[in-house]
């Protein structure tokens, strides 16, 4: 079974700077990896991801983001924007919501579940992974697809992907950044945003 999920900035930065492996984050992204949960996309989402994890603070090879940014890419769907009723306490979230609408039964995964409209489909990584276990003992299997299945393209995609993430992991660690504290990345969020504001 597959869930279609938008992923907030605040979970993906949290991902690559963890050096806990067995936090929700890491699971919702293994759960990317294994075509379980199908990342939903739009070019603005896109756009936050890659600025944020540029910051220069983070100190993450350009290189390893934009590895990254291809994996999910292409493991991800792109989708519309459906218009949606606030309130929203910062306007650039509105995109990740509204994106997360255009799917039926979509969720959006975030660590900020203040910033968004409280229902049933904004969960935290947390949250998500509890869903998912529901399921799977309602009889809904969730598991990783065999490898042998996939088309070579597929199987070098993924692995080139996991490759990126472990570098950018052992990046973090070297520059004393794993674990940083959820404030300090929607910090670096928020000043992405700004500054994007002035360039409009």
């Amino acid at each position: 079974m597959k869930y279609y999920a938008v992923i907030d900035t605040n979970v993906l930065v949290s991902f690559l700077l963890t050096k806990n492996l067995e936090s929700s984050v890491v699971k919702v992204i293994e759960l990317v990896k294994n075509e379980t949960i199908v990342p939903l996309l739009h070019a603005e989402i896109i756009e936050e991801y890659k600025e944020v994890l540029s910051r220069g603070y983070l100190k993450i090879d350009d290189s390893y983001v934009t590895d990254l940014m291809e994996t999910i890419i292409k493991l991800g769907v792109f989708c519309d924007r459906k218009d949606a009723i606030g309130p929203f306490p910062d306007p650039n979230d509105i995109v990740f919501y509204e994106v997360s609408l255009s799917v039926d039964d979509a969720y959006l995964i975030t660590g900020n579940l203040k910033h968004f409209p409280k229902n049933g489909h904004v969960v935290t990584p947390a949250e998500m992974l509890q869903i998912i276990h529901l399921a799977e003992s309602k009889g809904n299997t969730v598991c990783e697809p065999p490898m042998e299945y996939m088309s070579e393209q597929k199987r070098k995609i993924i692995e080139k992907g996991w490759q990126a993430i472990e570098k950018i992991r052992l990046c973090a660690e070297q520059n004393g950044l794993s674990d940083m504290p959820l404030e300090s990345i929607n910090q670096i969020i928020r000043e992405y945003r700004a500054e994007r504001k002035k360039q409009i």
